[in-house]
């Protein structure tokens, strides 16, 4: 137990993986909606590559929703 939790979010076949508060355990399968802090979002490409770091702004769609 640590004070986080990594959820790897399928949206759309495209793999997430975000960083959550330990106390967050969503079922496998399970239904949420999650929005992006964009001055905090950090996006990394398939091999490591830095997309966005945190004082960069994507011009994206903040909230989306996926499943567990």
């Amino acid at each position: 137990m640590g004070s986080d939790n990594f959820l790897h979010v399928d949206l759309n076949g495209v793999t997430w993986t975000s960083r959550v508060d330990s106390r967050y355990e969503p079922d496998p399968g399970e239904q949420f909606t999650f929005t992006f802090d964009l001055d905090a979002l950090h996006l990394f490409a398939d091999d490591g590559t830095t997309i966005k770091s945190k004082s960069e702004r994507p011009e994206t769609t903040t909230e989306r929703e996926a499943s567990a």
